[in-house]
């Protein structure tokens, strides 16, 4: 088991106190994840189908490229994922189109009993794959569903209940004595579980994948969503036919709920997707890891290889929650998926397939569970992708846990979305994750299992602490993104949060910044500090409110990296949340304000920036506006919109001027991109391609040859 960082330092009887004392003390601050920020704040906004957070973008085989947007109506929590095609406009942005299906009312039209449900059971030796009838359900599953909402007795009304989640109407209310909530949609809403879906799978030169890329490269298309219904979703992605769905068992106790008339918005299976390509048990599979956010402390993986044909593997393959280990809560962000090399037979590497996972918010108890930790401990998990169905998770076995250092006493904490640095040979190399405290963390695994060296020497430091430039932590919710700088790595972050009602708390707000900070393994005795980074000024441009920035410019060595601080965010508010992209030596990021009052629409600007310098490329300008949207999270989707190849100077180098369009959303009740539509601009790149310099190729065999 590892400990704690302070515990290998304590007697035991000191470690005996210590625990003593978890039950007497007070935890920090719970995040109150169905208290959602982003649902209307007051009534006139609450109609309608408001769209999720997130999105996903294909391209059919006719070249055709498709916007996947998932999205609630909070009058009654019903759901809608639209399929939409993308039109590109003359002035080489994008903008969403047409709706070629809606999977809601697609849902309503099929017999309940017909679809593909299914569920998973452990009161036996393992973990098996059921379908979501009465009947397979054991009897712990069946008291659950016999629960009243009101007042939490048994009431022998479960079949029905899970009839009435099948997507039969006969009990609802308005129905001959129908005793159930009325819904307009069977589809649950979708509001943080973004839609994920495979395409063709990248081809990896590893042993047997390229069978499995030949036997499963034509495969059709499939969304997965997960709902606030219970259940995961995968629909088909040209027609919108729903081939399966998933209940975990770790939301089965909140089910009867879903029921009650006087039923208010709660989370069920409302996390992020992670989809990869593993080999398990020396087969190739397609396997599905979703975080359940505010539904439930934990993460859940499937087998979805074939998703016309669920059942016939093995369906779900495990869940990991609380349970399991009580350092694990609610998951922020998607898990990602990796292999790692664990360890060498006759001089071979041997390989297995994990599931990073971060332990998330409100992982140190409460008072209702009889555990709290007065400060909030952070861990990564790895959970093993082939653990068998009758294995019990062990530590050190199936799943590995490497617990951070301590964070500030009573002050809220969470471990967010991993990003993976990968070694030449395929296996995961370095893992980047951020923590609500501030702290940027490095887990190096170049060697073998267990890991004891994944923190570096102790005490344990994080690669960067985030802090104002009053010294304050500033918290970070996002994924890092990870550059390729000289003699090391570039992890670009922003700082800021958006997880419940009060983060949008008015003026004054905690200032928050974006920051690009070195990295060079091994860690260092000290972690980096906002003092050694070059700022760059923020200032307002007269013409359309975009920014200029500025700065000197700098060597890495003499400054480890660059930070700017949004302008005047102390009074608007705005903050990083989404990741960032890089494409070309550009860095690309989005930033949130909030509404200027209860009933407005939040705010957005984009950034367009050099990735070492942190200047707007060109000298010019960035920060570019974005009009109100109830898409708030939405990331910054572009697409080269047009490119022009110049003629060869004398030397045969030619510049290439590659013109980037933006996606608008369009909401038919408010125009693209929500109130206030404008244009985006275009955003212009020049690259260098042909010959580079007519200096000379020598032979160097011959140059290494003796003289004759």
């Amino acid at each position: 088991m590892m400990l704690r960082p302070l515990d290998a330092l304590r007697p035991a009887a000191l470690l005996l106190a210590f625990s003593l004392s978890l039950h007497t003390v007070a935890a920090p601050p719970a995040i109150e994840l169905n208290d959602d920020p982003r649902l209307p704040r007051c009534l006139a906004r609450a109609s309608g189908v408001m769209p999720a957070p997130d999105l996903v973008l294909s391209s059919d085989t006719d070249g055709t490229t498709y916007l996947y947007v998932a999205g609630f109506d909070p009058a009654d929590w019903g759901g809608s994922l639209q399929k939409r095609r993308i039109v590109f406009l003359a002035d080489g942005n994008m903008e969403s189109g047409a709706t070629e299906w809606d999977a809601a009312p697609a849902l309503i039209a099929l017999d309940p009993d017909a679809r593909r449900i299914y569920t998973s059971r452990t009161d036996g030796p393992a973990l098996r794959t059921i379908p979501f009838i009465w009947d397979r359900l054991s009897g712990a599953q069946k008291a659950q569903l016999d629960v009243s909402p009101v007042d939490g007795r048994n009431d022998q009304l479960g079949e029905k209940r899970l009839a009435y989640l099948r997507g039969h109407r006969g009990e609802e209310i308005g129905r001959a004595g129908g005793p159930f909530r009325q819904r307009s949609q069977l589809l649950g809403d979708i509001i943080n579980s973004p839609p994920a879906m495979f395409t063709t799978p990248p081809v990896m030169s590893a042993n047997g994948y390229l069978d499995f890329y030949e036997a499963k490269k034509g495969r059709p298309l499939t969304v997965f969503v997960g709902a606030n219904d219970g259940m995961l979703h995968a629909f088909e992605a040209t027609t919108g036919a729903e081939l399966f769905a998933y209940v975990p068992g770790a939301v089965f106790a909140r089910l009867s709920r879903l029921t009650d008339t006087a039923y208010v918005h709660r989370a069920y299976v409302d996390g992020a997707i992670r989809l990869a390509d593993v080999q398990l048990d020396a087969q190739w599979k397609t396997v599905l890891v979703a975080a359940m956010r505010g539904g439930a402390k934990g993460v859940f993986a499937l087998d979805v290889t074939d998703p016309a044909r669920f059942i016939e593997g093995r369906g779900a393959l495990w869940e990991f929650t609380d349970a399991d280990d009580p350092d694990i809560g609610n998951v922020i962000g998607a898990p990602a998926v990796a292999r790692f090399k664990t360890g060498a037979i006759n001089g071979a590497a041997v390989y297995r397939g994990f599931a990073i996972v971060p332990s998330g918010v409100n992982n140190y108890g409460d008072a209702a569970d009889g555990r709290v930790q007065a400060a909030a401990y952070n861990a990564l998990f790895l959970l093993a992708l082939d653990k068998a169905p009758t294995e019990r998770w062990k530590e050190g076995g199936n799943y590995f846990k490497f617990v951070l250092p301590a964070g500030a006493s009573g002050r809220a904490n969470g471990l967010g979305e991993p990003t993976v640095v990968y070694a030449g040979d395929g296996a995961a190399h370095y893992v980047y994750a951020a923590d609500l405290q501030g702290n940027l963390w490095r887990f190096d695994f170049s060697g073998s299992a267990p890991w004891r060296n994944a923190l570096g020497p102790a005490p344990y430091r994080p690669v960067f602490i985030a802090t104002d430039r009053h010294g304050l932590p500033q918290p970070i919710m996002q994924r890092p993104t990870v550059a390729f700088a000289p003699g090391g790595y570039l992890i670009l972050i922003g700082t800021g949060r958006l997880l419940q009602a009060s983060d949008l708390d008015g003026a004054p707000f905690p200032p928050q910044s974006f920051y690009a900070v070195f990295d060079a393994p091994p860690l260092r005795a000290a972690s980096v500090r906002r003092a050694q980074l070059a700022e760059r000024t923020v200032t307002l441009r007269d013409e359309g409110n975009a920014l200029t920035l500025g700065g000197d410019r700098f060597q890495y060595g003499d400054r480890k990296g660059w930070y700017l601080d949004f302008l005047s965010g102390n009074q608007t508010g705005e903050r990083s949340l989404t990741p960032a992209e890089i494409a070309d030596n550009r860095l690309y990021f989005q930033t949130f304000i909030p509404p200027a009052n209860t009933c407005g629409l939040p705010g957005r600007r984009r950034y367009v920036l050099d990735v070492l310098a942190g200047l707007p490329p060109d000298g010019g300008v960035t920060g570019y506006p974005v009009s109100a949207t109830e898409r708030a999270l939405m990331p910054s989707v572009m697409s080269p919109a047009q490119q022009e190849t110049g003629t060869p100077d004398a030397s045969g180098k030619r510049r290439i001027h590659t013109r980037f369009g933006q996606l608008r959303l369009r909401d038919d009740r408010q125009g693209a991109d929500g109130e206030g539509a404008s244009a985006a601009p275009v955003v212009e790149q020049v690259t260098v391609a042909g010959r580079l310099s007519w200096r000379e190729i020598v032979d160097w065999e011959a140059l290494r040859a003796p003289p004759k």
